[in-house]
């Protein structure tokens, strides 16, 4: 086909019936085709950039879980060290109380027994 029979054929000026007409139906099949496929490229990637942009978002996401996940286990192995140590100092607490009460009472008896012999 000459430039000058696409040129026609684009214009609409081919009769349909002659073997022109018909490659000018083609051509203009062809070209709306050819639209349409551009309008679709275009959706496509404007939905890989948009899939994109969400899978950089959850790759952020992860990495934000996995650093409050870290902060998580350090903040249980803290809290586990807390435990114990509360737990060692209420011993030691418990013991020395013990040993207050048990001073106490031996001081009484001490003092009963003074003031039985002065008696």
């Amino acid at each position: 086909m000459s430039a000058f029979q696409a040129r026609q054929c684009a214009g609409g000026g081919c009769i349909r019936s002659s073997p022109l007409g018909s490659v000018c139906v083609q051509l203009r099949k062809a070209e709306r085709r050819n639209e349409d496929l551009k309008v679709d490229c275009e959706e496509l990637e404007e939905q890989v950039s948009h899939m994109s942009s969400e899978l950089r978002q959850a790759h952020d996401d992860l990495r934000r879980l996995a650093s409050v996940e870290d902060e998580l286990a350090t903040a249980k192995q803290i809290s586990i060290k807390l435990h114990d140590e509360c737990e060692r100092l209420n011993a030691q607490c418990q013991h020395y109380r013990q040993q207050l009460n048990l001073q106490h009472s031996e001081d009484m008896i001490s003092t009963e027994a003074s003031l039985a012999f002065h008696l």
